[in-house]
Order: structure tokens, then C-alpha cells, then sequence
């Protein structure tokens, strides 16, 4: 059995936690402020290892500390061990990224749904003519119960701003039609929300297989939309990831799916070091440098290239 060490106990830690648990995996917590669980909690990643071995963590803490963390957890797991860090992979570009002995995968675990994976391979060899799809959710009701002036959403120092919180899209996209070749964008604060980071942003990009590419994303819209649209050689394809429903053509899919089971699936594959779906470092950094392009393009207004 794996013993599994999740480092970081927000709202995505606890998930991750329960997840693992329910799944029979073994599971330690690295926090801070956690107390009286029914699992060991540490203070830090050194003390964690000191006193057991683990063979797969799960990095949990706010994005502007992965780097760090990662820095923390690297001289602790070698060869046939797995690590798996939240998304985005850092905040930024700068400060590279540690080396790994171990298996690594990042949590873009949209690319868990199985009518996304039915889109992939529905797409995979065909000639694709268009990629189109928007996110949005007003930020005051993401986390109900909590104040988002607090969440690292509403803070660019934290990693927030809707480039990197739901850079989901940006990913699955380049799963879908290949890594992105240029981009242009336009974006930022738009909103009187009481927050440092972007709020909204508009992306256009080209891939290697795909010529046109469009990503809308918000933390603006009062009526919660997910949603993803593909032009391609065989026909249309459209996907509402909050009915859980793909059209293609004159055929339709639909999915019943539990709060947890994308994370399930996600945990499941990585522990089998299946990396078939699954996003990989490279993968997020990537991602990452779509991102960091698509700023520049915001505030310099011109295309960036991916050399």
C-alpha cells in the first residue's frame, strides 16, 4: 500500500486528502494549522521524513510556494517514488525547476473527465480547423462560506488572477491540438472586485496542429459556464463540462459524475505511473509559458512567439 504524503491542507489539500483515504492509500498531512485529525499531521517536509518514508506526495500549497516546496520535498524521493503538484506548476519562469529522481505529474485533473478524453480521441489524427472555449464564475461565490479578498485567487503575489487559477483551459487545449506556436491576448482588471489580480482575459493562440484558438476566461460571470468547442474535419464537437454532455454531430454523450471521481481517477493513474492523459512537467511548464506570453501580449499589444 502506498503511504502518501500530502503537504498543504486548504480546500485542495483536504480534497486530496479524502480522496486518497477513501482509496485505501495511507495518507500524512504537512500543515501548519491543522489539528485533532484522525492522521499524523507534521510541521514541516523534513520532520515528515525524518520520523517515516513516503512514496508519493502531493503538493497542496498556494502556487506562489511550489517552487519552494518542491525545492523542500526533492532530496527525500528517488527512483520509484511519484510526485504530484498542484497547477499551475510555479508562478513564474524565473527560479527553474527542481530535479526529480521520482515519477512527476501536475494536477490539471480536468484531463480526468471522460467525455474530455472522448474529445481527444475523437480529434486524435484529424485535421482541426478551430478551438473555442470559456470559463467563468464570479469570485465572491467560488468558496462560500469564506471571504475571497483572503483567497489566493484575489492575490498576484499568491499566484492568483485567472490566467494561472484556471489554467486548466490553456492546458487541455494544448492535450487537445498540441503545444502552442504564437499568441496574442488582452486582459487584466476590469471589475470593482477587491482584488490585485486579473480578472478576466481573452486568449488567441495557434498550435501545432490547430490554426485558431480561443480561450475566454472570468471571474466575472454570474451564471457558471464551462464549456468547449471544436471544428474539425469529421464535424463539431461540443462539450458542457457543467451538463456533463458532449455533442458530436447529431450524437450526444452525457455522464454522471461524483464531486471526487475526476480526482480518483487522476490519483489512480498516477500512482500507476499511466501518464497516457495526465499532465507532465513538462506539460505545465508549457502551459506556464503560454501564460507568461500571453501577458506580454496584454501589455505590450503585439504576438508572441514559442521559440
Amino acid at each position: 500500500m502506498k503511504n502518501a504524503l500530502i503537504i498543504g491542507y486548504g480546500s485542495i489539500g483536504s480534497r486530496h486528502c479524502r480522496v486518497l483515504r477513501d482509496m485505501g492509500v495511507a495518507v500524512s498531512v504537512v500543515s501548519h494549522h491543522l489539528r485533532n485529525a484522525d492522521f499524523p499531521v507534521y510541521a514541516d517536509i523534513d520532520d515528515a521524513f525524518a520520523r517515516e518514508h513516503f512514496d508519493y506526495a502531493v503538493v497542496a500549497t498556494p502556487t506562489a510556494e511550489h517552487r519552494d516546496t518542491l525545492c523542500q520535498l526533492a532530496p527525500h524521493m528517488g527512483a520509484g517514488d511519484t510526485v504530484l503538484c498542484e497547477k499551475p506548476i510555479f508562478a513564474n519562469l524565473d527560479g527553474g525547476s527542481p530535479v526529480f529522481d521520482a515519477a512527476f505529474f501536475v494536477g490539471y485533473v480536468l484531463r480526468a473527465h471522460p467525455l474530455l478524453r472522448t474529445v481527444r480521441d475523437l480529434t486524435a489524427g484529424k485535421k482541426l480547423f478551430s478551438c473555442s472555449c470559456s470559463c467563468g464564475q464570479y469570485l465572491p461565490d467560488w468558496r462560500p462560506g469564506t471571504d475571497y479578498r483572503n483567497s489566493y485567487s484575489a492575490k498576484r503575489s499568491a499566484g492568483g488572477g485567472v490566467l494561472r487559477d484556471i489554467s486548466h483551459e490553456l492546458d487541455y487545449l494544448q492535450m487537445i491540438a498540441g503545444k502552442w506556436t504564437a499568441v496574442c491576448a488582452m486582459g487584466g482588471k476590469a471589475s470593482s472586485l477587491e482584488i490585485d489580480s486579473d480578472d478576466q482575459f481573452g486568449v488567441l493562440f495557434a498550435t501545432e496542429r490547430c490554426p485558431l484558438c480561443e480561450c475566454h476566461l472570468d471571474y466575472l460571470s454570474r451564471r457558471v459556464h464551462r464549456d468547449l468547442r471544436v471544428e474539425f474535419e469529421d464535424g463539431t464537437l461540443h462539450f458542457d463540462f457543467i451538463a456533463n454532455t458532449l455533442h458530436f454531430n447529431d450524437q450526444t454523450w452525457t455522464v454522471k459524475l461524483e464531486r471526487d471521481d475526476m480526482f480518483r481517477t487522476m490519483h489512480a493513474e498516477v500512482l500507476a505511473n499511466d501518464a497516457t492523459y495526465l499532465a507532465t512537467l513538462d506539460d505545465a511548464l508549457e502551459t506556464l509559458r503560454l501564460i507568461e506570453a500571453a501577458e506580454i501580449s496584454a501589455k505590450e499589444k503585439k504576438w508572441m512567439e514559442n521559440r
